[in-house]
């Protein structure tokens, strides 16, 4: 079956102005991108309309419908360990009823007397960081908000992109959906109506002090470094769908765009913790941003059973993310065009 573009290929027009400092910007236009959908139909044959506006509209659940989490648990027999009064504070408040240390293992990998390699885990984070549906309703947006921060700050199982851009497109809704079956914490949150105003200035506040490069030998600091990193990495996602575009205000949109194009230039220049191997520095934002980590029509429902959500169907808007907009609005850099060319033009 012969292939075509969903999209033609992006048109790039640059704007080149000079400062008194010698510093040129460009002005980019980001008008799409070219993707290879592999549901593409041969000419003349009907295409499959996507069906979802993002991951939150596709999987997070509506308001009074039971959690993801809780259907996962019930299905693999698992329990919470703590009861709804052990996660309020004497004011009513939502606090965490155990200190995440006391859960966590680490697994050695040895050779002689030599520790090859440690992992640290978490046994039964899911259960522990369960929040009783009564309690998790009445919390704050905010309060759920650090819940889940703590949650994969502290080795909780959040997406892992440590093998690179090429295999996102066939794994993130799988993982997303995954976290969602681990977190109700971040389910609550993503119902509410202010959770773009909470992520926002939760990210802008931690992505301050990015988690620099290690090559040392300790694993336990390195565990420490990527789960932040990785963490960051969800929430970048989360502000890169289109209620979060609608939600956030034009500064605060450049703001979040500077902030992540201030990420990614540090993690090029080899300063940031990266997710190993050769390839670039990359960050979830602008790929998210530019469709790749959506399933294509044709693989748009996840074949596993187990995850509880396999009914669910439809692809994601791969090809008209409204934060393009802000994007082509904004002058960049010559550095900061080169980042964004990584996404947003085909060659």
């Amino acid at each position: 079956m012969k292939k075509r573009p969903v999209f033609v290929i992006i048109t790039l027009s640059l704007v080149l102005s000079l400062f008194t400092s010698g510093c040129g910007t460009k002005k980019a236009s980001y008008v799409g991108r070219l993707f290879v959908d592999k549901s593409e139909t041969a000419e003349g044959e009907s295409q499959k309309a996507a069906e979802h506006k993002s991951l939150i509209a596709k999987y997070v659940r509506n308001s009074g419908e039971p959690y993801i989490a809780h259907d996962y648990m019930m299905e693999k027999g698992m329990t919470a360990k703590h009861p709804a009064e052990e996660w309020l504070d004497t004011d009513g408040k939502l606090r965490l009823p155990f200190d995440p240390d006391d859960i966590k293992e680490i697994d050695k990998n040895s050779y002689a007397e030599t520790t090859a390699h440690e992992r640290i885990f978490m046994v039964d984070g899911t259960e522990h960081y369960y929040i009783p549906d009564e309690v998790a309703v009445n919390a704050s947006t905010e309060e759920l908000a650090d819940v889940f921060i703590s949650y994969g700050y502290n080795g909780g199982l959040v997406p892992s992109m440590l093998f690179g851009r090429e295999s996102l497109e066939s794994i993130y809704e799988h993982n997303f959906v995954l976290l969602l079956s681990n977190s109700n914490a971040l389910e609550e949150s993503l119902r509410r109506n202010d959770f773009v105003k909470v992520y926002y200035e939760k990210y802008m506040t931690e992505s301050e002090n990015m988690p620099e490069r290690y090559d040392g030998g300790n694993n336990r600091l390195y565990f420490v470094l990527s789960n932040k990193t990785e963490t960051l990495d969800v929430i970048e996602v989360l502000l890169a769908q289109p209620e979060s575009y609608e939600q956030l205000t034009k500064k605060q949109r450049e703001s979040l765009v500077r902030r992540v194009l201030k990420r990614e230039i540090k993690g090029e220049q080899g300063e940031l913790l990266s997710r190993g191997g050769n390839s670039k520095y990359w960050t979830n934002f602008f790929t998210c941003i530019a469709g790749e980590a959506y399933l294509p029509a044709d693989m748009a429902a996840i074949p596993d059973a187990t995850l509880l959500v396999s009914k669910i169907t439809g692809a994601i808007e791969r090809d008209n993310n409204p934060w393009l907009k802000t994007i082509s609005a904004m002058d960049f850099t010559e550095e900061e065009q080169k980042i964004l060319e990584k996404y947003f033009v085909v060659k």
